[in-house]
């Protein structure tokens, strides 16, 4: 189940503030999220950091450039316990696509298009999946 950000406040030492719908609260620190590479490395700046908004009709943090964090991923981190995923899937279909192209891609393709793909999982989110399909991460990792 995918559980919506409520309140959202960037702290000191690139730390992340977060309520959930179901009340559950935590401080989760970006870098065990994220690497400060590719469309987050700007956000190595603390002041480029702190213009995070909540995007309340993806229930999840964004900054200006476009990039975001995956809601579950975030309660997975402040809770200690993992996302959920669909009945019957044994990883988020993100997961299972990533690895699969991981097999196909070369390592600086997979670099590069792990933080696309990333980025563009929002719009995986918006369209009420958990993930890109193989084909799309496929697609976002070869930048076609």
């Amino acid at each position: 189940m995918l559980r919506k950000i409520i309140a959202a406040k960037a702290l000191d030492g690139h730390r992340i503030y977060l309520r959930f719908e179901d009340g559950v609260e935590g401080t989760v620190e970006f870098k065990a999220i994220a690497p400060f590479k590719g469309v987050f490395s700007g956000l190595q700046d603390q002041k480029v950091f702190e213009k995070m908004t909540l995007n309340a009709e993806l229930g999840t943090v964004q900054w200006e450039n476009g990039a975001d964090l995956a809601p579950e991923a975030l309660y997975a981190r402040v809770t200690g316990r993992a996302a959920a995923v669909s009945p019957g899937l044994k990883e988020a279909p993100f997961v299972v696509a990533m690895r699969q192209a991981a097999a196909k891609a070369s390592k600086a393709e997979l670099m590069a298009g792990d933080l696309k793909a990333m980025a563009t999982s929002r719009k995986a989110r918006a369209k009420g999946g958990l993930g890109l399909s193989i084909t799309e991460a496929m697609k976002v990792i070869r930048g076609s």
